[in-house]
């Protein structure tokens, strides 16, 4: 709904500011590199393994989809 005040926004828009905040979030950390990696690899696998419901309206999952 916020994000919805710029104008048409895909999935991938969204994804892709997600992965910026993310990548620039974790630099602000203290520790050391691998510590920080590993941090961000299992936030992110959780989120990815993290229930989702598909919002109504969406595209079935076998229907095609046209391409932007």
């Amino acid at each position: 709904r916020e994000i919805g005040i710029l104008g048409r926004v895909g999935n991938g828009d969204v994804l892709q500011a997600l992965a910026m905040a993310l990548a620039v979030r974790t630099r602000m950390l203290a520790g050391g590199s691998e510590q920080v990696d590993g941090l961000v690899r299992d936030l992110l696998a959780t989120a990815l393994a993290s229930a989702s419901q598909a919002a109504p309206g969406n595209v079935d999952p076998g229907a095609s989809k046209p391409v932007h």
